[in-house]
């Protein structure tokens, strides 16, 4: 009992100021779904250029790109598409085609692959006439391109063989 008043007193002073109190789930939840729904409301557009890998066998793979469906690929009407494909292989270097125009829609083949997990990565431009409109990245992904279903990602499992 004669060390209570001592306890207290220590309690009082350690205690912080008086705060608001702490939110309750409900109310973290609530401001959440808010900042969600604000989130949304600023959508940022996709890019105008997509590319999926289409061919995946062997020791070769080809990556297809072309413009994005609906309201993402409006940018990419009336515009040739100029493209630089690369090859990543999970563990090891990438394999890197030089740029060239692909015009709508264009092709890259890689061949004489090693065994490995590949994504496809292109970095692309947009052109009209000599105005370059837009420019980016773009990672190959699991959909549809110029007709054509295709894969994010190529597994080769016995790549090309050095002689």
């Amino acid at each position: 009992m004669r060390y209570l008043p001592l306890l207290l007193l220590t309690l009082l002073l350690a205690a912080p100021a008086a705060t608001a109190r702490e939110p309750r789930p409900a109310e973290v939840f609530a401001e959440f779904a808010q900042s969600k729904k604000k989130r949304a409301a600023k959508k940022v557009p996709a890019d105008p250029v997509v590319a999926t890998i289409t061919g995946c066998g062997g020791n070769q793979l080809t990556v297809v790109v072309g413009p994005a469906s609906g309201r993402a690929g409006r940018p990419a009407r009336r515009a040739k598409i100029f493209a630089s494909v690369e090859a990543v292989a999970l563990f090891g270097a990438a394999v890197k085609k030089p740029a060239r125009d692909l015009g709508k829609t264009g092709t890259e083949a890689f061949s004489s692959l090693g065994s490995n997990a590949y994504v496809g990565i292109v970095r692309w431009s947009l052109k009209r006439g000599s105005r370059t409109i837009d420019r980016g990245l773009a990672r190959t992904g699991t959909l549809k391109v110029a007709g054509k279903r295709g894969a994010g990602i190529c597994t080769l499992p016995e790549g090309h063989r050095a002689a």
